[in-house]
């Protein structure tokens, strides 16, 4: 079991160039992101950002395993960073995810390939479910999870899928 206090899930370092922006349709800004996890993501920019404001993501590039083009989050902290020969971006920012999306947001493009978000297997996004949760699952990861009865360890099933792990 994890057992960092200061976070919910382990972080992966994963250094990939992002785009970000604070309304869905507005202008994109080029960022880095240096590590990210289940509940959320440490990217650096070159401006601050308001802390509890919302902030679109979309990944410029595919990262190994990872599946998701585009989240929304909100803004926890941002801190002004020392400055560095070889770092351009100024600001390091935490976010904690709210959605995860197959798509990019603002329509910058979209996935050719989806994936369930339970088990992570690849397949054409007609065949795969989404549940009123906005979550999309295969028809094994949808049928053993409709055997479960309505109640709380649904409900938290569900609650963690969607990113709300806390």
């Amino acid at each position: 079991m994890y057992q960092d206090k200061r976070r919910s899930c382990p972080r992966d370092s994963l250094l990939a160039p992002i785009l970000i922006s604070e309304t869905m349709d507005g202008d994109y800004l080029n960022a880095t992101m240096l590590n990210q996890s289940r509940s959320g993501m440490y990217l650096v920019t070159p401006q601050p950002l308001d802390c509890e404001s919302g902030l679109y993501v979309n990944m410029l590039q595919s990262v190994e395993n990872h599946i998701y083009r585009g989240f929304y989050g909100r803004v926890k902290w941002c801190r002004e960073l020392k400055r560095s020969n070889d770092i351009e971006d100024h600001f390091g920012v935490g976010i904690h995810f709210v959605i995860k999306s197959h798509q990019y947001f603002g329509g910058i493009g979209c996935m050719a390939e989806y994936c369930c978000d339970i088990c992570g297997v690849k397949m054409p996004f007609q065949k795969l479910i989404k549940t009123r949760e906005f979550v999309l699952e295969c028809s094994s990861c949808h049928a053993s999870l409709e055997r479960y009865p309505e109640g709380s360890l649904k409900a938290s099933i569900n609650n963690y899928l969607m990113g709300n792990i806390l």
